[in-house]
């Protein structure tokens, strides 16, 4: 149990890292192409776009495909991301990369909570999902302490020409432990008895609860998925329609 929550939560790990890399390169990207105060918030802002793309579309994937391969996808996204923005010479093509980066960020910030909340009991759900939070913030520490790091390596004209890509280079390290991580976790059991694969789904239920519990597990499942429904209309009813 607590080691699919911490595999989930280097998810949030790599959301914080990869947003919060720009802090520490930003101003030597503005010396390294003459950027103008607007520029500068376009190339720090424009992972943003990626994420609410990441976002939007995280729940429709993750219930075609399952929680763990659209976790992978994120893993990937991360690690194009790291080595698009560590190598262009045109700014534009980084923003490209900056952009599927951010598909990752809003896949992540999505699916790394839902996976841990379908996996693991209720009883621990609220404490073990805190530990995805834990892994955001824990991203954006240690990012600062490797951009610090590359920053002190040498000159600042080395910094401008080349330390600002290490930087962004630097994601692909965590990306590649996140999806080498991943291969070794489950999938959901809450997706697989969605997608009528219930004998997986107990035998993933066992491993974490144990035999009795897990039949009791599935059977909540299972009668939850029988009974819920949902759709947009709902979000503009009395009471959430203000918010």
């Amino acid at each position: 149990m607590y080691k699919l929550t911490i595999v989930a939560a280097v998810g949030g790990l790599l959301f914080g890292y990869d947003t919060a890399v720009v802090a520490g390169a930003i101003g030597f990207i503005q010396k390294r192409f003459d950027l103008s105060a607007a520029m500068m918030g376009w190339i720090a802002s424009c992972a943003l776009i990626g994420c609410i793309v990441g976002a939007m579309f995280s729940g429709y994937l993750s219930d075609k495909f399952g929680r763990k391969k659209v976790l992978i996808l994120s893993a990937i996204l991360f690690a194009v991301s790291s080595v698009g923005t560590s190598v262009p010479h045109d700014l534009t093509i980084f923003v490209v990369f900056r952009i599927i980066g951010g598909g990752g960020i809003g896949i992540a910030s999505m699916i790394s909570p839902m996976y841990i909340t379908e996996c693991v009991p209720a009883e621990s759900c609220g404490r073990l999902v805190s530990i995805n939070q834990l892994g955001i913030v824990t991203g954006i520490l240690l990012i600062y302490f490797v951009n610090a790091g590359i920053d002190g390596l040498h000159d600042e004209a080395w910094n401008i020409n080349t330390g600002w890509r290490w930087m962004f280079g630097s994601g692909l390290f965590p990306s590649i432990i996140f999806f080498i991580l991943l291969i070794f976790v489950p999938e959901s059991p809450r997706w697989l008895a969605q997608a009528g694969r219930s004998d997986e789904a107990e035998k993933i239920l066992e491993k974490i609860n144990g035999t009795a519990k897990a039949k009791e597990e599935l059977k909540e499942i299972e009668h939850a998925l029988n009974t819920e429904t949902s759709s947009f209309a709902e979000l503009f009813r009395p009471g959430l329609r203000t918010a």
